[in-house]
Protein backbone atom coordinates (compact mmCIF):
# COMPACT_ATOMS: atom_id res chain seq x y z
CA UNK A 1 0.00 0.00 0.00
CA UNK A 2 1.34 3.45 -0.87
CA UNK A 3 0.33 6.93 0.22
CA UNK A 4 -1.34 9.07 -2.43
CA UNK A 5 -1.82 12.82 -2.55
CA UNK A 6 -5.52 13.12 -1.54
CA UNK A 7 -6.20 16.57 -2.97
CA UNK A 8 -7.66 15.32 -6.25
CA UNK A 9 -10.19 13.34 -4.23
CA UNK A 10 -10.94 16.12 -1.74
CA UNK A 11 -11.72 18.48 -4.61
CA UNK A 12 -14.66 16.23 -5.50
CA UNK A 13 -16.23 16.66 -2.05
CA UNK A 14 -19.07 19.13 -1.86
CA UNK A 15 -18.33 21.38 1.17
CA UNK A 16 -22.04 21.60 2.05
CA UNK A 17 -22.44 17.82 2.10
CA UNK A 18 -19.24 17.57 4.11
CA UNK A 19 -20.69 19.85 6.80
CA UNK A 20 -23.91 17.83 6.90
CA UNK A 21 -21.93 14.64 7.54
CA UNK A 22 -20.14 16.33 10.41
CA UNK A 23 -23.60 16.77 11.99
CA UNK A 24 -23.32 20.00 13.84
CA UNK A 25 -19.60 20.64 13.87
CA UNK A 26 -18.64 24.28 13.67
CA UNK A 27 -18.23 25.53 10.15
CA UNK A 28 -14.81 26.80 9.26
CA UNK A 29 -12.46 26.91 6.34
CA UNK A 30 -10.51 23.79 7.30
CA UNK A 31 -11.52 21.91 4.14
CA UNK A 32 -10.59 24.82 1.91
CA UNK A 33 -7.26 25.25 3.69
CA UNK A 34 -6.56 21.55 3.33
CA UNK A 35 -7.23 21.65 -0.39
CA UNK A 36 -4.74 24.46 -0.93
CA UNK A 37 -2.06 23.40 1.53
CA UNK A 38 1.34 23.09 -0.09
CA UNK A 39 3.42 20.11 0.86
CA UNK A 40 5.70 17.53 -0.67
CA UNK A 41 4.08 14.12 -0.23
CA UNK A 42 6.30 11.21 0.69
CA UNK A 43 5.31 7.78 -0.55
CA UNK A 44 6.44 5.08 1.89
CA UNK A 45 5.32 1.55 1.20
CA UNK A 46 3.32 -0.29 3.88
CA UNK A 47 2.81 -4.03 3.99
CA UNK A 48 0.11 -5.68 6.08
CA UNK A 49 1.33 -8.74 8.03
CA UNK A 50 -0.39 -11.93 6.95
CA UNK A 51 -0.65 -15.49 8.11
CA UNK A 52 0.86 -18.37 6.16
CA UNK A 53 -1.30 -21.36 6.99
CA UNK A 54 -0.45 -25.01 6.65
CA UNK A 55 -1.92 -26.68 3.59
CA UNK A 56 -3.27 -29.67 5.50
CA UNK A 57 -6.94 -30.40 4.93
CA UNK A 58 -9.11 -32.12 7.54
CA UNK A 59 -10.70 -35.50 7.05
CA UNK A 60 -14.50 -35.80 7.33
CA UNK A 61 -14.00 -37.47 10.73
CA UNK A 62 -11.92 -34.51 11.96
CA UNK A 63 -14.63 -32.12 10.81
CA UNK A 64 -17.29 -33.98 12.76
CA UNK A 65 -15.17 -34.26 15.90
CA UNK A 66 -14.89 -30.48 16.19
CA UNK A 67 -18.57 -30.11 16.93
CA UNK A 68 -20.61 -31.14 19.93
CA UNK A 69 -23.98 -29.61 18.99
CA UNK A 70 -26.02 -28.50 16.00
CA UNK A 71 -25.36 -24.80 16.61
CA UNK A 72 -22.96 -24.25 13.70
CA UNK A 73 -22.78 -22.89 10.21
CA UNK A 74 -23.20 -25.17 7.24
CA UNK A 75 -20.19 -26.16 5.16
CA UNK A 76 -21.95 -24.75 2.07
CA UNK A 77 -22.27 -20.98 1.80
CA UNK A 78 -24.24 -19.51 -1.10
CA UNK A 79 -25.33 -16.08 -2.23
CA UNK A 80 -25.00 -13.35 -4.80
CA UNK A 81 -21.92 -11.15 -4.86
CA UNK A 82 -21.83 -7.48 -3.92
CA UNK A 83 -18.59 -6.00 -5.24
CA UNK A 84 -16.68 -3.22 -3.48
CA UNK A 85 -13.39 -1.50 -4.26
CA UNK A 86 -9.99 -1.25 -2.58
CA UNK A 87 -9.31 0.18 0.89
CA UNK A 88 -12.84 0.10 2.30
CA UNK A 89 -12.21 1.21 5.87
CA UNK A 90 -14.06 0.48 9.09
CA UNK A 91 -15.41 4.04 9.25
CA UNK A 92 -17.22 3.37 5.98
CA UNK A 93 -18.40 -0.08 7.07
CA UNK A 94 -19.96 1.29 10.26
CA UNK A 95 -19.92 5.10 10.66
CA UNK A 96 -18.68 6.24 14.07
CA UNK A 97 -21.80 8.32 14.75
CA UNK A 98 -23.96 5.16 14.46
CA UNK A 99 -22.05 2.96 16.89
CA UNK A 100 -23.17 4.40 20.22
CA UNK A 101 -26.84 4.25 19.24
CA UNK A 102 -26.58 0.59 18.15
CA UNK A 103 -26.71 -1.98 20.93
CA UNK A 104 -26.89 -5.17 18.86
CA UNK A 105 -25.27 -6.59 15.75
CA UNK A 106 -28.57 -6.19 13.92
CA UNK A 107 -28.75 -2.50 14.83
CA UNK A 108 -25.16 -2.02 13.68
CA UNK A 109 -26.06 -3.78 10.45
CA UNK A 110 -28.91 -1.36 9.80
CA UNK A 111 -26.26 1.36 9.30
CA UNK A 112 -23.67 -0.73 7.43
CA UNK A 113 -22.05 1.26 4.58
CA UNK A 114 -24.85 3.79 5.03
CA UNK A 115 -22.96 6.79 3.65
CA UNK A 116 -20.86 5.18 0.94
CA UNK A 117 -23.19 2.50 -0.46
CA UNK A 118 -26.81 3.39 0.40
CA UNK A 119 -28.15 0.39 -1.55
CA UNK A 120 -25.96 -2.14 0.24
CA UNK A 121 -28.26 -3.00 3.13
CA UNK A 122 -31.32 -3.67 1.02
CA UNK A 123 -29.33 -5.73 -1.47
CA UNK A 124 -27.85 -7.91 1.30
CA UNK A 125 -31.34 -8.49 2.67
CA UNK A 126 -32.46 -9.57 -0.80
CA UNK A 127 -29.77 -12.24 -1.16
CA UNK A 128 -26.48 -10.47 -1.91
CA UNK A 129 -24.85 -12.23 1.03
CA UNK A 130 -21.25 -12.41 -0.22
CA UNK A 131 -19.09 -9.28 -0.24
CA UNK A 132 -16.36 -9.29 -2.88
CA UNK A 133 -13.96 -6.58 -1.75
CA UNK A 134 -10.63 -5.13 -2.84
CA UNK A 135 -7.25 -4.71 -1.19
CA UNK A 136 -6.88 -4.06 2.55
CA UNK A 137 -10.56 -4.45 3.34
CA UNK A 138 -11.25 -3.27 6.90
CA UNK A 139 -8.37 -0.80 7.11
CA UNK A 140 -8.63 2.22 9.39
CA UNK A 141 -9.56 2.02 13.05
CA UNK A 142 -9.60 -1.46 14.60
CA UNK A 143 -13.24 -1.45 15.72
CA UNK A 144 -14.84 -4.85 16.18
CA UNK A 145 -18.18 -3.25 15.29
CA UNK A 146 -17.21 -3.40 11.59
CA UNK A 147 -17.42 -7.19 11.16
CA UNK A 148 -20.29 -7.27 13.66
CA UNK A 149 -22.26 -4.86 11.45
CA UNK A 150 -21.67 -7.00 8.36
CA UNK A 151 -22.71 -10.17 10.17
CA UNK A 152 -25.69 -8.46 11.82
CA UNK A 153 -26.96 -7.35 8.41
CA UNK A 154 -26.76 -10.87 7.04
CA UNK A 155 -23.44 -10.98 5.19
CA UNK A 156 -22.25 -14.59 5.11
CA UNK A 157 -18.76 -14.15 3.72
CA UNK A 158 -16.23 -11.49 2.73
CA UNK A 159 -13.75 -12.33 -0.03
CA UNK A 160 -10.78 -10.05 -0.68
CA UNK A 161 -7.18 -10.18 -1.91
CA UNK A 162 -6.14 -8.93 1.55
CA UNK A 163 -7.62 -7.84 4.87
CA UNK A 164 -6.32 -5.25 7.27
CA UNK A 165 -4.57 -7.31 9.95
CA UNK A 166 -6.72 -6.54 13.02
CA UNK A 167 -9.96 -6.58 11.04
CA UNK A 168 -8.92 -9.91 9.51
CA UNK A 169 -8.50 -11.43 12.96
CA UNK A 170 -11.79 -10.00 14.22
CA UNK A 171 -13.76 -11.80 11.51
CA UNK A 172 -13.26 -15.41 12.66
CA UNK A 173 -13.50 -14.36 16.30
CA UNK A 174 -17.16 -13.46 15.71
CA UNK A 175 -17.69 -16.23 13.10
CA UNK A 176 -17.83 -14.05 10.00
CA UNK A 177 -16.24 -16.03 7.19
CA UNK A 178 -13.32 -14.27 5.52
CA UNK A 179 -11.53 -15.74 2.49
CA UNK A 180 -8.41 -14.45 0.77
CA UNK A 181 -8.17 -14.95 -3.00
CA UNK A 182 -5.32 -13.25 -4.81
CA UNK A 183 -6.17 -14.46 -8.33
CA UNK A 184 -7.11 -11.39 -10.40
CA UNK A 185 -9.33 -13.48 -12.66
CA UNK A 186 -11.67 -14.11 -9.73
CA UNK A 187 -12.46 -10.42 -9.36
CA UNK A 188 -13.16 -10.10 -13.08
CA UNK A 189 -15.94 -12.70 -12.95
CA UNK A 190 -17.24 -12.11 -9.40
CA UNK A 191 -19.17 -8.95 -10.22
CA UNK A 192 -22.22 -7.69 -8.34
CA UNK A 193 -25.15 -10.05 -8.85
CA UNK A 194 -23.11 -13.13 -9.78
CA UNK A 195 -23.90 -16.36 -7.90
CA UNK A 196 -21.16 -17.78 -5.68
CA UNK A 197 -21.22 -21.18 -3.97
CA UNK A 198 -18.54 -21.94 -1.36
CA UNK A 199 -17.70 -25.41 -0.08
CA UNK A 200 -15.75 -25.00 3.17
CA UNK A 201 -14.88 -28.67 3.59
CA UNK A 202 -13.31 -28.79 0.12
CA UNK A 203 -11.81 -25.29 0.36
CA UNK A 204 -13.26 -24.42 -3.03
CA UNK A 205 -15.89 -22.18 -4.59
CA UNK A 206 -17.76 -21.92 -7.88
CA UNK A 207 -18.52 -18.52 -9.42
CA UNK A 208 -21.32 -18.05 -11.95
CA UNK A 209 -21.82 -21.83 -12.00
CA UNK A 210 -18.66 -22.40 -14.08
CA UNK A 211 -15.51 -20.81 -12.66
CA UNK A 212 -13.79 -22.77 -9.87
CA UNK A 213 -11.33 -21.38 -7.33
CA UNK A 214 -9.58 -22.91 -4.35
CA UNK A 215 -8.61 -21.15 -1.14
CA UNK A 216 -6.86 -21.76 2.17
CA UNK A 217 -8.77 -21.71 5.45
CA UNK A 218 -7.03 -22.30 8.75
CA UNK A 219 -8.33 -25.20 10.83
CA UNK A 220 -9.01 -23.01 13.85
CA UNK A 221 -10.90 -20.49 11.71
CA UNK A 222 -13.10 -23.28 10.39
CA UNK A 223 -13.72 -24.46 13.95
CA UNK A 224 -14.65 -20.90 14.98
CA UNK A 225 -17.16 -20.73 12.11
CA UNK A 226 -18.75 -23.96 13.27
CA UNK A 227 -18.83 -22.90 16.91
CA UNK A 228 -20.37 -19.51 16.05
CA UNK A 229 -17.37 -17.54 17.29
CA UNK A 230 -15.01 -17.53 20.22
CA UNK A 231 -17.49 -16.23 22.81
CA UNK A 232 -20.05 -18.93 22.05
CA UNK A 233 -17.32 -21.56 21.94
CA UNK A 234 -16.15 -20.52 25.40
CA UNK A 235 -19.69 -20.63 26.81
CA UNK A 236 -20.05 -24.15 25.44
CA UNK A 237 -16.62 -25.62 26.21
CA UNK A 238 -15.30 -23.47 29.05
CA UNK A 239 -11.64 -24.09 29.83
CA UNK A 240 -11.52 -26.76 27.12
CA UNK A 241 -12.21 -24.17 24.40
CA UNK A 242 -8.78 -23.96 22.82
CA UNK A 243 -8.33 -27.71 22.95
CA UNK A 244 -11.56 -28.09 20.97
CA UNK A 245 -10.79 -25.29 18.51
CA UNK A 246 -7.29 -26.54 17.81
CA UNK A 247 -8.34 -30.21 17.67
CA UNK A 248 -5.74 -31.16 20.29
CA UNK A 249 -8.20 -33.04 22.46
CA UNK A 250 -5.56 -34.93 24.43
CA UNK A 251 -4.36 -31.66 25.97
CA UNK A 252 -7.73 -30.01 26.47
CA UNK A 253 -9.08 -29.01 29.85
CA UNK A 254 -8.51 -31.46 32.70
CA UNK A 255 -6.25 -33.62 30.52
CA UNK A 256 -3.64 -30.88 30.21
CA UNK A 257 -0.56 -31.84 32.26
CA UNK A 258 -0.03 -29.87 35.46
CA UNK A 259 2.73 -27.21 35.27
CA UNK A 260 5.17 -29.25 37.34
CA UNK A 261 4.89 -32.11 34.83
CA UNK A 262 5.22 -30.04 31.65
CA UNK A 263 8.87 -30.95 31.19
CA UNK A 264 7.97 -34.63 30.90
CA UNK A 265 5.38 -33.92 28.21
CA UNK A 266 7.16 -31.21 26.21
CA UNK A 267 8.79 -33.54 23.69
CA UNK A 268 5.53 -35.40 23.09
CA UNK A 269 3.62 -32.14 22.64
CA UNK A 270 6.16 -30.86 20.12
CA UNK A 271 5.66 -34.02 18.07
CA UNK A 272 1.87 -33.99 18.17
CA UNK A 273 1.08 -30.27 18.01
CA UNK A 274 2.32 -28.55 14.86
CA UNK A 275 0.92 -25.00 14.69
CA UNK A 276 0.97 -23.08 11.41
CA UNK A 277 3.88 -20.71 11.01
CA UNK A 278 3.37 -16.97 11.33
CA UNK A 279 5.02 -14.96 8.56
CA UNK A 280 5.48 -11.18 8.95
Amino acid sequence: MTLTDPRRFLEKIDPTSYEVLLQGSQKDNSLVNLLHRKYDPVAPVFLEPHLAYSESKPTPEQHKSLLTSGECVTDIVEGKAYALGDFVDTDAIIPADKILQSGTDEELGSHCLEYTNPDFREMVRSGYHIVVAGKAFGCGSSREEAPRALKGLGVKCVIAPSFSFIYGRNQPTIALLGIIIEDDSFYKVAATGVDIKIDLSRRSMVVANKHSYSFTLDEMELALMRENGLAQAFLKHGKNVFGVLSGVESYAGDRLPKPEAWGDHLEQMEQEIKPASLVW
